[in-house]
């Protein structure tokens, strides 16, 4: 199932769209019952039918909602109303990574898999999280100003593609769902310790076996290239950490892999390292040490550069350093914006 298809981000995201808009429907019948507060069927078709006889919204009805309504259901939809409003309040000075992370709190939306073991709930809430990392990220490229309207409008592109796709192209697949199957070039991504193997199989070994297994089914279902990745940091539920490799790459022998390292500098081979280059012992404590940041040597006070999205600016301002520094773009379209540099996505004009 595609990310965005997912129950659970329909809802998160079908929250962030009342914030914008309360008037949409679709979005009010999906989740003024999510989670449970009590407002069943019974009660949807009398709002439902309150609007179509009065021409108004189910958010304008709710507001005056019909006589019949039990008291139950009233105070229901008063409490719905409210945590509408305040996410309303809040989009207007929020960015949406900010304003997802209240309505999942808000809500009790959240609450809902934080303390369950099943691992169905335990993927839910990792989506919730990785959405949250969707919304930081699109702020990190769009800039501090980021807005609710703007980051919903990314959304859609990203799911009017995945529903444009097919023919041709690349197939995303979990592990278990490959089974069975072969392609001419295979990429296994994320051999990290936490994803593979997951944070809760590592200390089980029986799950560690069967995550070992998984790999194995992964790797083997290329016919003619296989390449195997990893990331030294990783935006991980909103925030940039550092990344161990996973134990499951010494056991790939060296000999039948051929080794590359992008990035230069500490991404390079380094003396007894494993297949890709990566030391088997590097831990987090190893991230101390400032990395040059590809692409941004350029990108200094007064140089005119280019943005995608808001055109030809110049850099008025430059802060920090490292991973954190900050510049801030005057454009000649759009204004000041700032951005982080990493994620800036700007080159020089």
């Amino acid at each position: 199932m595609k990310f965005y298809e997912r129950a659970e981000v329909k809802d998160a995201l079908a929250y962030l769209r009342l914030a914008g808009r309360p008037e949409d429907d679709l979005a009010f019948r999906r989740v003024v019952n999510v989670p449970a507060r009590g407002i069943g069927q019974a009660t949807l078709d009398r709002i439902a039918k309150a609007a179509r006889e009065s021409g108004n919204s189910w958010w304008e009805v709710s507001a005056n909602p019909p006589a019949e309504l039990t008291d139950r259901a009233r105070t229901a939809l008063s409490r719905f109303r409210a945590i509408v409003s305040e996410l309303s309040e809040r989009a207007r000075s929020e960015p949406p990574s900010a304003l997802l992370e209240h309505l999942l709190e808000a809500t009790g939306y959240a609450a809902l898999y934080d303390k369950s073991e099943d691992s169905e709930d335990v993927a839910r809430r990792e989506n919730l999280a990785e959405l949250v990392s969707s919304a930081r990220e699109f702020e990190r490229r769009s800039g501090e100003d980021a807005t609710l309207a703007e980051y919903l409008d990314s959304v859609s592109l990203a799911t009017d593609a995945d529903a444009a796709g097919g023919g041709r192209g690349v197939t995303l697949s979990t592990l278990h769902a490959a089974k069975g199957l072969e392609f001419p070039v295979v990429f296994v991504v994320g051999l990290e310790e936490g994803y593979l193997p997951h944070g809760q199989s590592a200390e089980d070994e029986e799950e560690l076996e069967e995550e070992r297994r998984l790999l194995y089914v992964g790797m083997t279902r290329a016919k003619d290239q296989l390449s195997l990745t990893l990331a030294r940091r990783r935006l991980v539920f909103g925030r940039v950490q550092p990344r161990m490799e996973s134990r499951f790459v010494v056991e790939v022998p060296a000999e039948s892999v051929e080794e590359r390292a992008f990035g230069g500098g500490r991404f390079g081979t380094a003396a007894g390292a494993g297949p890709w280059g990566l030391s088997p012992r590097h831990s987090p404590e190893d991230e101390s040490q400032e990395v040059d940041l590809p692409g941004t040597g350029e990108l200094k006070r007064g140089r005119r550069v280019r943005h995608p999205r808001y055109g030809y600016g110049v850099i008025l301002a430059q802060e920090g350093s490292g991973d954190e520094t900050r510049l801030t773009v005057y454009f000649d379209r759009a204004g000041k914006k700032k951005f982080v540099a990493r994620y800036a996505d700007l080159t020089p004009a």
